[in-house]
């Protein structure tokens, strides 16, 4: 649904790094060019041009990587709000019979503040519904705490490295 936006993020990203190198590169060099300006208001605003565009490259890239995790993450909540209360779940592999526990806790999805950890023992859930539709997500366990789990949708290339949000469960401790 949103791969333009992925793409674009993507593309947006690989922007602010090259702009960045080049920032630096040329950097020593403009910054040398322009102090032979004699008016002391025309050499900062010259100055200053690359260090606005810096930011607001960095500002707009980071700005649509936001908008796509969350819109990523009302996607999910939307699948798993659906009307159909018939949910098929694979665990790394596994059916899940009692499917209404997993859904309950991916409703609990929510944004919690980074915390110095990473992700650890990746966890593959595959949740179909009624009109056989398929929702493909990766969770993995927090490296510190061992009740959160980072959610990250595959789906986007931003959201299979980036996570969408985080849940605090123990229902997936033995996965």
């Amino acid at each position: 649904m949103y791969n333009l936006l992925d793409k674009i993020v993507s593309i947006w990203f690989g922007l602010m790094i090259v702009y960045f190198l080049c920032f630096l590169i040329l950097g020593l060099f403009i910054y040398k060019r322009f102090s032979k300006i004699e008016n002391h208001i025309k050499r900062t605003i010259l100055k200053a041009i690359p260090i606005v565009f810096l930011f607001i490259i960095w500002i707009v890239g980071f700005g649509l990587a936001e908008i796509l995790e969350y819109k990523s993450k009302k996607e999910l909540l939307h699948f798993i709000n659906d009307k159909s209360n018939s949910y098929e779940i694979i665990i790394n592999g596994r059916r899940m019979y009692d499917v209404n526990i997993v859904v309950e806790e991916l409703r609990k999805i929510k944004n919690i503040v980074p915390h110095s950890s990473h992700p650890i023992n990746e966890i593959k859930i595959s949740i179909t519904n009624e009109k056989r539709q398929t929702m493909e997500l990766v969770i993995g366990r927090d490296s510190d705490r061992k009740t959160e789990y980072w959610v990250y949708v595959p789906k986007y290339r931003h959201t299979s490295i980036n996570e969408i949000g985080r849940l605090n469960t123990g229902i997936f401790d033995y996965y």
